[in-house]
Order: structure tokens, then C-alpha cells, then sequence
């Protein structure tokens, strides 16, 4: 409120002294107008082209259109060097993220590189392994299991006939992996053969007697 009257106050007496004074205002008004023209006037001076400054001192423009122009143009060239400028930024900024899409596109490619390596030193090392593993294979002997198996049948048949059982599966398993049957696993098999026979034998000779008799 008090801010109000204040204002009010002071729109009053700006009133009453324009008509209290009238000749004080005018002056006023001129003094202003002469500042703003010389004000112009220097803008003119020291922004304006050779062109504008010999028709203005020919009198074949007024000072306010010669400002309006420069003025003009002024903005015109602000508005291009903002643009110029916005221009730059886009192309700085493209280059940028080109240079990033670049790195992270090599970086991809160093990535798979290092995983194309590693799989095939994978393979590698599995063949190695492979290799190695047939190469131990194709080494392995079973005459001497199957000696103790014998050995083994002679003492009892059934610690013999586990040993042949044990034997004969490991040797299948070489054979798998060397690609071939290994040496001696053809006596496992005559192991298990003539172990097992005889009480094939004698079972059949028991269920034929038990037959007969009844």
C-alpha cells in the first residue's frame, strides 16, 4: 500500500511539473534527443562503412536511418557469426562422436581379436591334450593285466573275474581314444572267456543231471 501512493505520489508531481514547467521539459526533451543523436552519430563513426559515412556527410541520409542500417547489419552479422559458431559446435561435436564410434569400433575389434586368440589357443590346447592323450593311449600294454588276471583266476575266480572286468574296461576306454585296440586287450577277452567258461560248464552239467534224475 504504501508503495502504491508512492508511485502515485510521484506520477502527480511528474505531471504537475510538466505543467508547472513546461519550458524546463522541453529543454529536457532536447537536451536528451541531442545526446541519443550524438550517441548515434559516434556509433556511426566508428562502426559504419565509408559508403554510409560519405552520405551522411552528403546529407543524402538522416542519422537515424544510417543507425537503422548499420544496426541491421550488425545484427545480421551476430546472427551469421552465431550460426557460424553453432555450426562449429555441430561439427566439433560429430567429429567427436566419430572419433569415439571409431575408438570403441577398434576396441571391438581388439576385443574379438583377443577372443578369436583365445578360442583357438582353446583348440589348440585341446588337440595338444587330444594328441597326447591317443599318443598315451596307443602306448598302454595289457599283456601283463592279463597275466594277472590269470594269476588271479588261478587263486579264486572271483577276484580274478573283478581284475579281468576292471582291465577289459579300461583297455575299451583306450582303445576309444587311441582310435585302435591297444596290445594285450585281445588276452583280456580270452581271460574272461576261459574264466567264465568252465562255470558255464559246470552249471549246465548240474541243470542237465538235476534234468536226468528227475
Amino acid at each position: 500500500m504504501v508503495y502504491l501512493f508512492a508511485f502515485l505520489l510521484v506520477c502527480v508531481l511528474a505531471v504537475a511539473f510538466y505543467f508547472l514547467f513546461p519550458d524546463t521539459v522541453r529543454r529536457a526533451q532536447k537536451k536528451v534527443l541531442h545526446y541519443r543523436k550524438q550517441r548515434k552519430v559516434q556509433y556511426l563513426r566508428e562502426h559504419g562503412d565509408e559508403a554510409t559515412k560519405k552520405t551522411l556527410a552528403e546529407h543524402k541520409v538522416s542519422v537515424d536511418e544510417a543507425y537503422a542500417k548499420i544496426r541491421q547489419q550488425k545484427r545480421q552479422e551476430r546472427w551469421r557469426s552465431v550460426q557460424e559458431e553453432r555450426k562449429k559446435r555441430e561439427e566439433s561435436r560429430q567429429a567427436v562422436k566419430k572419433q569415439r564410434d571409431e575408438s570403441r569400433h577398434r576396441e571391438k575389434e581388439r576385443q574379438d581379436g583377443r577372443e578369436d586368440r583365445r578360442h583357438r589357443e582353446k583348440q589348440q590346447h585341446e588337440m595338444m591334450s587330444d594328441d597326447m592323450e591317443r599318443a598315451i593311449a596307443r602306448q598302454k600294454n595289457y599283456v601283463g593285466a592279463a597275466v594277472l588276471t590269470f594269476l588271479l583266476y588261478l587263486v579264486f575266480f572271483l577276484p580274478g573275474l573283478l581284475a579281468n572286468l576292471l582291465y577289459l574296461s579300461a583297455a575299451r576306454k583306450a582303445a576309444k581314444a587311441a582310435g585302435r585296440a591297444p596290445t594285450g586287450i585281445g588276452c583280456l577277452w580270452i581271460m574272461l572267456i576261459l574264466g567264465i567258461l568252465p562255470w558255464v560248464i559246470v552249471i549246465m552239467l548240474i541243470v542237465f543231471g538235476v534234468i536226468a534224475t528227475g
